[in-house]
């Protein structure tokens, strides 16, 4: 594999976080950031499947449920175009999995990704900045309190998964690890809290107390939450005003603003409108769904499905649904498969990283993240490097 491949892929985690940041300020089509970007990503995701893919199972399987999904599109949808257009973000994250496996092979370079990832996370705090001085994309529940850019306040989701694999860096990394590190750590859990979107926090907080059971450092993790804590409380009279008032703000707004109430019958809406579409619908609806990615033509609404998992069964069935979940728990038992042949601290603290970041996306799968190529692509690269890292790692003992 040339230099220059691997190049590419330590540079999409750049590429995903300026388009994510960038492209609700242009018109949608084929030539704006977004566009531009899937093009990009699956032509070198399509070169490297055909040039250097291996017969990994969960890659073949990846594969097989693509082109399913694709199959149901072509049978059932009556917006092909529409339907295309946002399976292909979705096939761009999946197709990450191959990816992270083929090319993130070793250690040094998952930590190398990880660091590359708070690069990223630099752009996100640079983006917030500016937003806030040029007042940039709306500030949620609370006018002119703090504002995300276009990106809004969605831009927590990601931050979260960053925040979860620092301790790759903090155990991992063969230098010693610059302060500048754990200060993006802790500004990004203020910029979570700040935001006070609920699935973030939840995801965050869930994320970091199941990687503090799983760690074999619960000593140095320890030290490092309290260290990081009294940090933020040396901050708060800094934050303690714009947080506390956002926060009255927010329960206000849940109590009596319109638009909020909205969303919330919204909500209850989708899970009624899934459940009962389901239950009562033909036998096709029931095993094979309808109109997949393209369910605001099911019912006859403006309103798209947010939560993963509505959309997954309504477009795709109980078969979609079984073979999607397949795919996690095909994932999870690679994951685990290794530890059975070798387990150490590294092969622990690889299993607390995974388990720390799939409970947090499956959390955030509850607020909507399907349609996100850089949220999920971070998900399925990460992954297929853990897996291949804990094959390596393991190859190596023996071959010993």
């Amino acid at each position: 594999m040339t230099k220059r491949l691997n190049n590419i892929v330590f540079a999409i985690p750049i590429i995903n976080i300026i388009v994510d940041l960038t492209t609700n300020y242009f018109s949608p089509g084929i030539l704006s950031p977004g566009g531009l970007r899937a093009l990009f990503l699956l032509g070198f995701q399509l070169y490297v499947i055909t040039h250097y893919y291996t017969r990994e199972r969960i890659s073949v399987y990846i594969l097989f449920y693509s082109i399913y999904i694709l199959l149901i599109i072509l049978l059932f949808s009556t917006d092909f175009i529409s339907s295309l257009n946002l399976y292909l973000k979705y096939l761009i994250s999946l197709l990450m999995f191959p990816i992270g496996y083929i090319f993130i092979n070793q250690i040094e370079k998952l930590v190398h990704l990880t660091k590359v990832y708070y690069f990223t996370l630099v752009l996100i705090f640079v983006n917030i900045l500016i937003a806030n001085i040029f007042k940039l994309g709306g500030s949620t529940y609370l006018e002119d309190s703090f504002y995300f850019g276009s990106a809004k306040v969605n831009i927590t989701k990601y931050i979260v998964q960053i925040i979860l694999v620092f301790p790759i860096l903090l155990h991992f990394s063969k230098t010693r690890i610059h302060r500048f590190y754990y200060y993006l750590f802790f500004i990004g859990v203020l910029v979570i809290l700040i935001g006070l979107k609920r699935t973030a926090i939840g995801a965050l907080f869930i994320g970091l107390f199941i990687y503090y059971i799983l760690t074999p450092y619960k000593l140095k993790y320890s030290k490092f939450l309290i260290y990081g804590t009294l940090f933020l409380i040396l901050l708060l009279p800094i934050y303690r005003n714009v947080l506390t008032d956002r926060f009255r703000a927010r329960e206000e707004f849940i109590r009596i603003d319109e638009e909020e109430d909205l969303e919330k019958e919204g909500r209850y809406w989708e899970f009624l409108s899934v459940k009962n579409a389901f239950l009562n619908g033909s036998t096709r609806h029931i095993l094979f769904g309808s109109e997949m990615f393209n369910d605001r033509a099911f019912f006859n609404t403006k309103r798209m499905l947010h939560m993963d998992y509505s959309i997954i069964l309504n477009g795709s069935g109980l078969v979609g649904s079984i073979l999607y979940f397949i795919l996690f728990l095909t994932i999870t038992l690679k994951v685990i498969k290794y530890d059975f042949y070798f387990r150490n601290k590294a092969m622990r603290l690889l299993n607390s990283t995974f388990w720390s970041v799939l409970i947090a996306s499956l959390i955030i799968s509850i607020s909507g993240s399907i349609y996100s190529i850089g949220f999920r692509s971070f998900l399925f690269l990460l992954f297929g490097a853990i897996i291949r890292i804990k094959r390596q790692i393991v190859f190596e003992k023996f071959q010993n």
